[in-house]
């Protein structure tokens, strides 16, 4: 799993505490792997109109060479298929997409 402490994701995880120590947990127990928010940044500059309203996610999965996302949100899905080129999990169903080189 990859992260980005860009102002976006700052914001979110003021808003909602379990999400914020979920990503605590995970960056304690080495489970995320930390992009540079300026590189994302940068990235985000460069990128098509999107679907959803989420271009650091975008961004930061182009920078972090992301080829899996896990979402519920289909304007997302399209704006990852599209412009990452990734495949999208959201049910157990795509348990097939969780191979060891997606999933290290």
């Amino acid at each position: 799993m990859v992260y980005s402490p860009t102002e976006k994701l700052k914001q979110e995880l003021n808003r909602h505490d379990k999400m914020r120590q979920q990503i605590d947990q995970f960056r304690a127990n080495g489970r995320l792997k930390l992009f540079s928010a300026q590189k994302v940044e940068m990235f985000k500059q460069r990128l098509p109109q999107l679907q959803s309203d989420d271009p650091d996610i975008i961004a930061l999965a182009c920078v972090a060479e992301v080829n899996l996302l896990v979402s519920g949100d289909t304007d997302l899905h399209t704006d990852f298929k599209s412009v990452v080129g990734g495949s999208v999990y959201q049910t157990r169903a795509h348990r097939r997409l969780l191979r060891p080189d997606t999933c290290p």
